[in-house]
């Protein structure tokens, strides 16, 4: 989080005045508006305590590091008063889908490597007179997905345990096993949208894999320990970008919301993909 200085909060206060001219519009009490004639009022001048005390005051949180492909949500949950309006603002950086939003939170996904600044302006009535706060900044470094997520999304691990049982004598099994599975990922990745929880469609993998997987105890335990165990880290890490954490049973339950189902497809396609090419 940047906090500005009195001086430069001031100078970015007028620069921006005339794009969050808006809100003090739309928090204008009625009877207020410039078509109606002025009315003269007089009232006490309030103290500067009380100026200060009433000012609201953006807070955009702290500065974060993200990945390209990987969802970013900032948070102005800090800034005072509570019920006051929020304006999230681009102020540099690579282009975004959505420049401005309103509200507490600001999600993008962002696609190009780069340094994202984005600036906050919160506005509240305080009688009829709207006060709008000086600009608060955040700035999201964004960097390459890691090295290690190999093959579309599959975990260097797993690729690593497949390669090593291609190099040996179970290798004709091996790539026929890969393609079946490859299946079942697909079939899961086409009815991601439908499953009501990560539970529900782990349970339909478990069934499908169950049945490609080879009946022999040695070869099922490297499967499942050396193939399937860091996909499933890896489906864990994923999601909990995605604010889901699939570490306990609550947030195996927890109902999958259409940004949650969006990525999973995603992941369980690149799986398929990578078992198919590793398969041939």
């Amino acid at each position: 989080m940047t906090l500005m200085g009195r001086n430069a909060g001031r100078a970015a206060r007028r620069a921006w005045g005339a794009r969050v001219l808006s809100l003090a519009i739309l928090l204008a009490p009625a009877g207020a508006r410039g078509d109606d004639p002025p009315t003269p009022r007089t009232r006490p001048a309030a103290s500067p305590a009380r100026r200060e005390a009433a000012a609201p005051r953006a807070d955009a949180g702290d500065d974060q590091i993200g990945l390209v492909g990987r969802r970013i949500t900032l948070n102005a949950g800090s800034s005072t008063p509570r019920d006051a309006t929020f304006k999230w603002f681009l102020l540099s950086g690579p282009k975004v889908d959505q420049s401005t939003q309103d509200g507490c939170y600001y999600s993008f996904t962002p696609t190009t490597v780069g340094t994202y600044r984005f600036g906050l302006v919160v506005a509240a009535c305080r009688g009829e007179v709207a006060v709008i706060s000086d600009i608060d900044e955040v700035v999201v470094t964004v960097g390459e997905v890691p090295a290690g997520v190999l093959g579309g999304g599959v975990p260097a691990p797993t690729t690593a345990a497949i390669d090593r049982m291609l190099q040996g004598p179970g290798a004709a099994a091996g790539r026929a096993t890969l393609e079946q599975a490859a299946v079942a990922f697909e079939s899961v990745a086409a009815r991601a949208p439908l499953y009501a929880s990560f539970s529900d469609l782990s349970a339909e993998l478990m069934r499908r894999l169950d049945v490609v997987i080879p009946a022999d105890p040695n070869w099922r335990r490297y499967w499942s320990e050396a193939i399937f165990a860091p996909l499933t880290d890896h489906v864990v890490v994923e999601m909990r970008r995605e604010g889901l954490d699939l570490s306990g049973p609550q947030g195996r339950d927890q109902p999958l919301d259409k940004a949650h189902q969006e990525h999973l497809q995603r992941l369980f396609a690149s799986y398929a993909q990578e078992f198919r090419a590793r398969a041939r």
